[in-house]
């Protein structure tokens, strides 16, 4: 049986619990939930054996909870996997087997997704960046959602542009400004984190992130390779590289060994979204890429967990206590 390491859609699920907030009525005080899905994040971080991705932020979370080392995407697409991991329902039992059909068009009016299920005993439920499959986002009806369903176009046609980009497509940003789709959102939940509440909270933050194409920030990208080679890095899609941005090389990238006839056991239907064999030196580049792409996030995870650590600090004692 062939071990698959490398997913379209292989997602963090990350679900912290912790009483950021007491609810005053009640006997016995509930959790607050974050449930936190990052896009396509294989199993390429310093915890899972890739020490130089530098993912200290995914350590730290690590080090209040538990690692599975052995939790797989249950299909590897984006609307089959979520669609099954908001339900509980593998594939095979949900329907969903592609990107374009609307779960809800096909599930049983029962089903009920895991944000209604916490709504069901009390809980406010809020949504910030990408939960469902982008086209399918308001399937859950969410207390508050950003984007709202005002914004439901930008929010497709931004997950329609990402698919527009052929396999592997990749660029490094230099600009100082730090905007991005996930830093924002990251922003934006610290910010309600900040706000006062009287419910227990799920709140879904969804990183859109390390989706094709990788777009990490230079200095996410010189968190990797070779710092003693520095290369010419293209600066947008075109590929073109500018004659001023410089970075660490990839030569030190290690990539796997892969039989010439590795793919002569696997049915064709898994190839019908392309093909991506470039050579080793564009693997390399590209895998480089992908983990700059995952550093950024880490970094935009940060945030949030800065502000959980604020909120549950322990106190510094008063005199005389």
């Amino acid at each position: 049986m062939r071990t698959i390491k490398n997913y379209h859609c292989l997602l963090l699920l990350a679900i912290f619990l912790f009483h950021l907030q007491t609810v005053q009525s009640q006997v016995k005080p509930k959790y607050n939930i974050l449930f936190i899905v990052a896009d396509d994040l294989n199993d390429r971080l310093s915890c899972l054996g890739w020490p130089e991705v530098v993912t200290p932020n995914i350590q730290r979370l690590l080090s209040h909870g538990m690692l599975f080392k052995r939790a797989y995407a249950q299909y590897p697409l984006c609307s089959p996997s979520r669609t099954s991991f908001l339900t509980g329902w593998r594939p095979d039992h949900t329907g969903i087997f592609d990107d374009y059909i609307d779960p809800n068009t096909v599930l049983s009016s029962d089903v009920k997704y895991l944000p209604l299920y916490f709504k069901q005993f009390g809980y406010d439920i809020e949504r910030y960046g990408k939960i469902m499959h982008g086209p399918f986002e308001n399937d859950i009806t969410w207390d508050y959602a950003e984007p709202d369903k005002d914004q439901s176009l930008t929010i497709t046609a931004k997950n329609s542009a990402l698919n527009e980009f052929p396999s592997g497509e990749w660029w490094v940003r230099s600009n100082t400004d730090s905007f991005t789709w996930d830093r924002t959102i990251a922003k934006h939940i610290v910010k309600r984190l900040r706000q006062t509440r009287t419910l227990p909270f799920f709140y879904g933050l969804g990183f859109i992130n390390p989706h094709n194409p990788f777009t990490p920030h230079l200095s996410a990208w010189n968190k990797i390779g070779d710092p003693s080679v520095q290369e010419l890095l293209p600066e947008d899609s075109s590929g073109t590289t500018s004659p001023i941005l410089k970075g660490n090389g990839s030569g030190n990238i290690v990539i796997p060994s892969t039989p010439l006839n590795d793919r002569s056991d696997v049915p064709p239907i898994a190839f019908t979204i392309g093909q991506l064999i470039p050579s080793s030196y564009e693997w390399k580049r590209i895998i480089h890429a992908y983990d700059g792409d995952v550093v950024d996030t880490d970094i935009q995870l940060g945030l949030v967990l800065d502000e959980f650590d604020r909120q549950n600090r322990p106190q510094p004692m008063r005199e005389g206590w």
